[in-house]
């Protein structure tokens, strides 16, 4: 599960951001806010943080402020997942279980990329991996 609820600053808070967050909360999910776009000239970065603010219940001053495009701030929102968000309580020791969360094909043979959310057990480099 991704725990940014991300926000387009020329737009502000959209139905899909609202049915989110609720979806993240009935499951006890740690939030964190993300405000992107703010490298558009009709980025509305503060009226979003506070709106974000009101209606979440997020901290104001831990709404990152961040631009997909040009890359601005984005390195900032890793460090915060791994100071805020637990890890899973998965057991390391059971069979390696997980959820499909996207997949990318390459160019080369037999090349992919995949995003999974880890359940139960351990994967290593090298390990084969069936989905």
């Amino acid at each position: 599960m991704e725990p940014f609820l991300l926000v387009d600053a020329t737009q502000g808070v959209q139905a899909q951001t609202v049915s989110n967050f609720y979806t993240a909360f009935e499951n006890d999910l740690t939030i964190l806010g993300a405000l992107n776009k703010i490298d558009m000239p009709n980025a509305r970065t503060k009226p979003c943080k506070l709106e974000m603010s009101s209606m979440f219940d997020l901290d104001e001053t831990h709404i990152t402020e961040i631009s997909a495009k040009t890359g601005e701030n984005v390195e900032k929102l890793i460090p915060q997942v791994i100071e805020q968000v637990p890890p899973p309580q998965g057991n390391p020791d059971s069979d390696f279980v997980a959820i499909l969360h996207d997949c990318q094909y390459l160019t080369s043979p037999g090349s992919v990329i995949l995003s999974v959310f880890v359940k139960e057990g351990t994967v290593n480099t090298k390990d084969q991996c069936v989905f």
